[in-house]
């Protein structure tokens, strides 16, 4: 019963459409910062910003501080192989 609890959490959170860009962008790259995912979603930075937090609360993406910046990279394996099937 976990399992089908967490593919039902994983499914909410990728049914947004922002947080699937932002995963299918993620999936493409080893990490991206929040300006370059800014840049790629042409949506302003707090609008991302509210969406990472979220995929990170869901243990979907991880958040790595390099100086000023955040560099976000997916961190679960079970998403990593929906967008790769979803592709």
């Amino acid at each position: 019963m976990q399992h089908e609890h967490e593919l039902v959490q994983i499914f909410k959170l990728l049914g947004h459409p922002i947080r699937l860009t932002i995963v299918k962008l993620l999936s493409d790259a080893d990490h991206m910062t929040v300006g370059a995912i800014v840049d790629a979603v042409e949506l302003p930075q707090p609008t991302v910003s509210q969406q990472l937090a979220k995929l990170k609360a869901g243990n979907i993406v991880d958040a790595e501080r390099a100086g000023t910046n955040v560099k976000y990279s997916l961190s679960n394996p079970i998403v990593m192989q929906i967008v790769k099937d979803i592709k």
